[in-house]
This record gives structure tokens, sequence and C-alpha cells, in this order.
């Protein structure tokens, strides 16, 4: 979780894919650990942060099952750079 300018930011990775970098035709991304990996987290602990986040920012099959069963997005809402699921939430 960030907090920027009294925002929380949650940024949320599945822990395999810290370091990586994947691609598709349109994107280039590296999946950073100096920002995922503050916080490892269990499954209710990440759906406890989802609802205190202003805005998510998820990479990964687990993170993303766990934002749609909680409800905050749905298959749509998805893309995929290279084989890796992405969605980004912000809360209105």
């Amino acid at each position: 979780m960030h907090n920027i300018r009294g925002n929380a930011i949650l940024a949320c990775c599945d822990e395999e894919l810290l370091g990586k970098k994947i691609e598709n035709e349109k994107f280039s991304v590296e999946i950073n650990a100096s920002f995922y990996k503050h916080e490892k987290v269990g499954d209710g602990r990440l759906r406890d942060l989802m609802r205190e986040a202003n805005s998510m920012n998820f990479f990964g099959e687990k993170c993303i099952r766990a934002a749609i069963e909680e409800g905050f997005i749905n298959q749509s809402n998805i893309i995929m750079i290279g084989k890796v699921p992405h969605c980004q939430v912000y809360k209105i």
C-alpha cells in the first residue's frame, strides 16, 4: 500500500512475478520489487487492503481472482500483457 497525496494506492502482484519484465505489442512492464514488494500478504489481508484502497493496480492470476471475488472487477476489466492478467481500479 502506498499513500500518495492522501490517496491509498494498492500495488499488488503475484509473488512469482516480482522482478519480471512482461510485454505485448502495446506494453512493456517491469514488475519492480521496489514498488510491489513492501509487504507479503495472505488472501484475507489482501481483501482488507482492497477495501481500504482508493485505487488498485493488479498483476497476476491470484490477486486478480481475489479482486473479482470481492466484486471490484470483472473479466471485461482485465487486459493481458504477455500471458499475465492486469487490471487497474479507481474508486469514485
